[in-house]
């Protein structure tokens, strides 16, 4: 019985809706975005000590805020509470 059109459109559709299925199952993970938990943005913060001009550079450190910054540093080179008003923190960029 030779095939006729109606018979080979519908082979056609048939094989492309095959196609259509692997291919939805291999690209399945592909589509969907990957969940990232939310994370606390550190900033790298210069810490510097007024002692004259110009102010000498005590470090860097990466914190969420200046205060945050300024005690980490402040800790890190053993700098008393005396001198801890002198401090100067600004965002490095």
């Amino acid at each position: 019985m030779p095939q006729t059109s109606r018979n080979r459109t519908l082979v056609t559709r048939r094989r492309r809706a095959a196609q259509d299925r692997v291919a939805a199952r291999l690209y399945k993970g592909l589509a969907k975005a990957k969940k990232t938990k939310p994370r606390e943005r550190l900033f790298e913060w210069r810490v510097s000590l007024i002692k004259g001009r110009p102010a000498k550079l005590i470090g860097y450190a990466h914190a969420p805020d200046a205060k945050a910054a300024e005690d980490i540093v402040a800790e890190e080179h053993k700098i008393p509470n005396t001198l801890r008003d002198r401090l100067v923190r600004s965002a490095k960029n």
